[in-house]
This record gives C-alpha cells, sequence and structure tokens, in this order.
C-alpha cells in the first residue's frame, strides 16, 4: 500500500474519531501500516471508540486496543503526578499554569484518549528559583537533557517527566516572543484559569485565548524540530471549540501580535480540508490550499520531533540555521549555550558555547553514514522547510 493511501486512511480515522464523520476506507487498507503510523504519530490512541467498526483483523484490532489502554493508563499516572505536584505548589502560594497536555485535553471528545508525554508547568520568573527549590526538596529529581534551554529545566518523579518553565515562546522576533510570555504572566498572576478535565480534576490552565496561542505557538515551535499529528490535532479541537468566525476577531488582535496569524489560518483550513473540522471557519478561507497541502506533506514526512527524519535531518537542520540566520556567531553562540550541558552546570563556560557548537555540527556530520547523499537530501529538506517557514511567517530574524 503506498504511503499516500495510508496517510489518506489516518487523516480519515482521525476526522471519524473526533467529529463523527461518516467516512469510507478501501478493501485493502493496510491497516498494520496505518496503526504503525498513528503510533508513530501518537494518535493512535484516538480510535479506541470506533475500533469495533474497523474492518481489521482480530491481531492487529487487539494490538490497537492494548496501545489505547496504554495511553489511557499512561494519561492516569500523568495526572496522579501532575495533581500531586499543582498541590505542591497550592500550598507554597506559587502562581503556575498547566501548558499542552491536560490543557489541551480539556477540547477533545474524551481527554483520557489523548496521549500525554510529559508535564509542562508555567512559573511566572520571580517564582522560578522558589519552585525549582520546592520541588527538588519534595522529591524530583533534576536531570539535563539537550532540550533544556533558559526556557525551563526538567525534572522527573514516578517516571514522569516535568518541565519546569520561566518562559515559553521561542519563535519570530524579541517582541513577539515577550508578548506570548506576557500573556502568560499576566493570567498566572490573576490567579488561573480554572479548567475542568472529565469534572474530576481542577488545574490552573490559561484562560481560553491564551491556551489557543499556547497551542499555535507549540505547532509553530515543531515547524522547526519535526511536526507531528498531536500538536495539529491539540489545535484543531481548540479551533473547533472556540474559534469560529464570530470568536476570530479578538483572537486575532492576538495572534497577531505574537506573529502567528497566518500560521492560524493555514493550519486551521489544513484541518478543514484533511482532517474533518467543520463549522464556520469563513476566517481562514483565502489561506493558501497548496501551502496547506505542504505542511501536511511535512508532518508525514518528518514524523513526531522529526524522527523520520533521521540523518538527513541533521544535515537540514545545519544548513537551515546558517540559511536563517543573518548573525552568524550571535546564532552559534545561542544554539551552543541551548545544547552545552557542561555550560548549564558551570556558566563561566559561557565565552565558549559558540565553539562548542561549531564542533558540535562537525562530529554530527561526521555521524551521518554516506555524507554527501545526507548533505543533498538535508539541503534541499532544510530549503524546503525555510520556503515553508517563511510562507507561514514565522521565524523571521527582524525584530
Amino acid at each position: 500500500m503506498e504511503a499516500g493511501s495510508v496517510n489518506n486512511t489516518v487523516c480519515r480515522l482521525i476526522s471519524l474519531s473526533m467529529f463523527g464523520n461518516e467516512e469510507s476506507f478501501r478493501a485493502d487498507t493496510d491497516w498494520s501500516a496505518v496503526f504503525k503510523e498513528m503510533k508513530s504519530q501518537t494518535v493512535a490512541g484516538l480510535v479506541l471508540r470506533e475500533l469495533e467498526t474497523l474492518p481489521m483483523d482480530k491481531d492487529i484490532k487487539e494490538k490497537w486496543r492494548n496501545e489505547c489502554y496504554r495511553v489511557i493508563s499512561g494519561g492516569v499516572r500523568l495526572r496522579y503526578c501532575q495533581s500531586a505536584l499543582t498541590e505542591l505548589f497550592k500550598s507554597a502560594g506559587i502562581p503556575y499554569l498547566i501548558l499542552k497536555g491536560t490543557s489541551a485535553a480539556i477540547y477533545y471528545p474524551d481527554p483520557a484518549l489523548r496521549v500525554m508525554g510529559d508535564i509542562d508547568i508555567y512559573v511566572p520568573q520571580q517564582f522560578f528559583g522558589q519552585a525549582m527549590d520546592l520541588m527538588i526538596s519534595g522529591g524530583y529529581e533534576q536531570f539535563t537533557t539537550e532540550e533544556d534551554n533558559e526556557r525551563h529545566l526538567s525534572f522527573r518523579k514516578d517516571k514522569t517527566v516535568i518541565e519546569l518553565h520561566r518562559t515559553f515562546a521561542m519563535i519570530n522576533s524579541e517582541e513577539e516572543k515577550k508578548y506570548v510570555d506576557g500573556l502568560l504572566e499576566a493570567c498566572c498572576g490573576s490567579g488561573n484559569g480554572v479548567s475542568q478535565d472529565q469534572g474530576q480534576e481542577s488545574f490552573g490552565a490559561p484562560p481560553t485565548d491564551v491556551n489557543g496561542i499556547v497551542l499555535l505557538e507549540h505547532v509553530a515551535q515543531h515547524m522547526l524540530t519535526g511536526l507531528g499529528m498531536r500538536q495539529i490535532t491539540d489545535w484543531m479541537m481548540f479551533a473547533n471549540a472556540h474559534l469560529h468566525d464570530e470568536n476570530w476577531p479578538e483572537f486575532r488582535k492576538m495572534a497577531s501580535k505574537a506573529g502567528l496569524e497566518t500560521l492560524a489560518k493555514v493550519i486551521t483550513k489544513m484541518c478543514c480540508l484533511y482532517l474533518g473540522l467543520k463549522g464556520s471557519f469563513r476566517w481562514c478561507a483565502d489561506a493558501d490550499e497548496m501551502l496547506c497541502a505542504e505542511v501536511l506533506d511535512y508532518l508525514f514526512d518528518s514524523g513526531n520531533f522529526g524522527h523520520k527524519l533521521k540523518d538527513a535531518n541533521k544535515v537540514a537542520n545545519v544548513g537551515n540555521f546558517y540559511k536563517n540566520s543573518t548573525h552568524i556567531f550571535r546564532s552559534l553562540q545561542a544554539v551552543g549555550e541551548q545544547n552545552w550541558q557542561l555550560y548549564r552546570k558551570h556558566r563561566w563556560l559561557r565565552p565558549f558555547a559558540g565553539i562548542y557548537q561549531i564542533f558540535r555540527y562537525i562530529r554530527q556530520s561526521l555521524e551521518v553514514p554516506d555524507l554527501i547523499s545526507s548533505f543533498r537530501k538535508g539541503s534541499a529538506e532544510g530549503k524546503r522547510r525555510q520556503n515553508m517557514r517563511s510562507a507561514l511567517g514565522i521565524y523571521r530574524e527582524s525584530v
């Protein structure tokens, strides 16, 4: 079965599962390949309610059902850990917001079927040190990853990873990033926007429009690291619940200030075209359909966190990084500070972070088999990403 047919089936399954749209499936559907793709995209659990009606072999259905149960049990464990953490913060008087995760799941038909990864919790800058000390004293183990940066630190407890954020935005101009982070700080200081999850649990989540900006920013971030279907369904279900034509004018003001208006239009129209989103979405009618298709192709080509691109992804990131940057040495310094674990322990090494990043790129290139072929593929992929992001209006260099 061709990859295009698998991808088409994935889109139809999401349409069926999220909205109950009537969908038909080909008799020769390779359900094993479809399951593999949906699991890779971390959206296989969404199909549980429709699983019995799908014309697939018993063995595949049983494997799929077990994956759904795994998603549910993982969510229960994460929610338990999140509840303990938020109670810890509440008892210490630390304001917080849960970003993504359960704050995105509230828009799903069944929040329990959205796969949970880690817990992203935001606290205002002035509370960050206190929150960090409280977590360490409360038995949360701090550890370092390549994703750690000035935005957040990583902790874990009971097999659950927690990212403690002091900022969240990371794209476009400094002004636009400050605007997004300012939204979080402002609503966090006002006592949190409390959301209910299945009526069983309350937690601090951003107010509706700010929550939408967070989910849209998250999509934009993954346009660099590798876009997955879960980031898209998070945004789609928010738009389905809160972003019909009558709500767009107010949200548009915020999206424009965040540099995310074009992205909002393209992703929403893509969901209408391919994923079954219906309703009054005239506000995105002028989005470029070819760009919508290109983003969807990129999603399936890259996979969640870009895992499908592998070696070409390394070269594409390097080549694309330099093409995008007009300040090479400053950018090397910034990326080096994010990637160098030793620097995070010894801040006096900061002047050498740019040099570290140069050698990191050299090492990555040497790890790639058939470097010339990978470079060609990666260079083409980097150019593709650059042009696509430019059309979406994100990752601009201007301030």
